[in-house]
């Protein structure tokens, strides 16, 4: 009988226990009752709802919760429409609970002077510090345009080069906001312009008669934005580029496959990005890589036109080492359809990020390349706020601030069979490796400071107005 009792005892026992516990883990489990938004006076909820990764009436745990507010967060600081997110919770009761959500918008009307180089770098500019080179006018950019994050774009541009265009894009026209579109118009013209390239440096061609190079482009593009990380753009485009008698007799490869001086040319773009950095313009932890394509020229006669197909890859690795080491690698590549292309495509290293550092002031053509990129990171200062004296508006103050220690390492190598001649950085290993300061700050800018060493010893101080990587 006492056996019985006992086991009676330890059988209550479990029960108990086995309820305590299954009402133990409903209780860590939460409906969203409401989602607050403070702070948005021109932004609309449904953008900001776009980036959140939970909804309203879902039923989470507190511990996934607590993951998908942190990584909506970042979506939301990712749109760059904020200076600042928070995100918390509030509960109502034991089983539902209320997301806050705050925003600091920014300033999203910039009519800002351009002031700019020519040339393809600021070390190329500083070089020769000819202030002919510089570029100059407003660049009128209404950012978030009707509270929607879409951007409008108006530039009129003198100087060096001359440049007026107009813009539009609506990154969401459909009620999930997966689809948008966008296009742009732009003229262009200059009194000089690059013609050729000897020992990889450019040699120009300056005209104070005439605009020995002009440009009419056009284009149109459809966005497709299925998820957070993932996004698609097709984009079909027309330019007519027009250049003078001199520039073709200076180089006749200039517009190769061309009978004349025109070359009128319809492009095919697409461009498909899967992202998960952590903070796109400084990312720290995270992956990235994209695949695109560009189909330059149609033929429409024979042997007159131009028909050339790009291809590019990226792929990108952040790591968190610890609470202040970072390590990035980065490997890209490049290939032309074909050996032979005329002078005036830009292909090869030392175009916008594609470059060896080191190797700044060179310009190293070829129908395809392969980039190798590292960076090690010291958080020399963690993001502080810095409030600025005399500034009341929150969309400039605080102001966060924080530096970088950087130790990097490149390598590339770019193929080329046609231009090898007066190409004499092709067709073989290129490496550079040096030190540096970045300092990011808000707005998404980023200022990098380095010093760097190439493969032929040569070493300088260069300036970055991106991350690396």
């Amino acid at each position: 009988m006492m056996l019985c009792f006992n086991r009676l005892i330890i059988l209550f026992c479990l029960i108990f226990i086995g309820l305590n516990t299954s009402y133990s883990q409903c209780d860590t489990l939460r409906i969203i009752s409401n989602i607050d938004i403070s702070g948005n006076y021109k932004t609309k909820r449904s953008v900001i709802l776009r980036e959140l990764t939970f909804s309203v009436g879902d039923t989470l745990s507190l511990s996934i919760l607590s993951e998908k507010m942190a990584q909506s967060q970042k979506n939301l600081m990712n749109i760059s429409l904020f200076n600042f997110v928070e995100i918390n919770k509030d509960t109502d009761t034991l089983q539902s609970t209320r997301i806050l959500i705050k925003v600091t918008e920014r300033w999203y009307i910039w009519p800002i002077p351009i002031f700019d180089f020519a040339d393809r770098n600021f070390n190329v500019w500083w070089k020769t510090r000819d202030f002919s080179r510089l570029n100059y006018g407003v660049d009128l950019t209404m950012y978030n345009f009707r509270g929607r994050n879409q951007t409008l774009q108006i530039i009129a541009s003198y100087g060096y080069d001359e440049r007026f265009g107009l813009a539009y894009q609506i990154p969401a026209m459909n009620k999930k906001q997966t689809i948008g579109v966008g296009f742009g118009l732009f003229y262009q013209r200059s009194h000089e312009l690059a013609i050729n390239a000897k020992s990889n440096k450019e040699l120009f061609f300056k005209s104070e008669s005439e605009y020995p190079d002009k440009q009419l482009s056009f284009y149109s593009e459809i966005l497709y934005r299925p998820d957070i990380h993932n996004h698609h753009l097709f984009q079909i485009g027309f330019q007519n580029r027009t250049v003078s008698d001199s520039v073709r007799l200076l180089n006749p490869d200039y517009f190769d496959g061309f009978r004349q001086n025109t070359a009128p040319l319809i492009t095919l773009y697409y461009k498909y990005k899967h992202d998960y950095r952590d903070y796109r313009p400084y990312p720290l932890s995270g992956t990235y890589w994209d695949i695109e394509f560009l189909q330059t020229g149609i033929h429409v006669e024979k042997d007159d036109g131009l028909a050339i197909l790009m291809g590019k890859a990226t792929y990108r690795k952040y790591l968190k080492l610890s609470t202040k080491w970072y390590f990035a690698a980065g490997i890209s590549g490049m290939v032309l359809s074909q050996k032979r292309y005329p002078w005036f495509l830009e292909n090869g290293l030392g175009y916008k990020r594609d470059y060896v550092r080191g190797y700044e002031y060179y310009l190293i053509k070829g129908n395809a390349y392969g980039l190798i990129r590292t960076n090690l990171k010291y958080n020399l200062l963690s993001t502080k706020l810095i409030r600025a004296p005399y500034v009341q508006s929150e969309k400039f103050n605080p102001v966060p601030v924080a530096l970088y220690i950087t130790a990097f390492a490149d390598a590339g190598y770019v193929s080329d069979s046609y231009l090898k001649d007066d190409n004499e950085l092709s067709n073989k290993w290129l490496s550079g490796f040096g030190i540096g300061l970045d300092w990011v700050t808000y707005y998404d800018k980023v200022i990098r400071f380095e010093f760097s060493v190439n493969r032929k010893a040569e070493s300088g101080i260069f300036i970055h107005f991106m991350s690396s990587l």
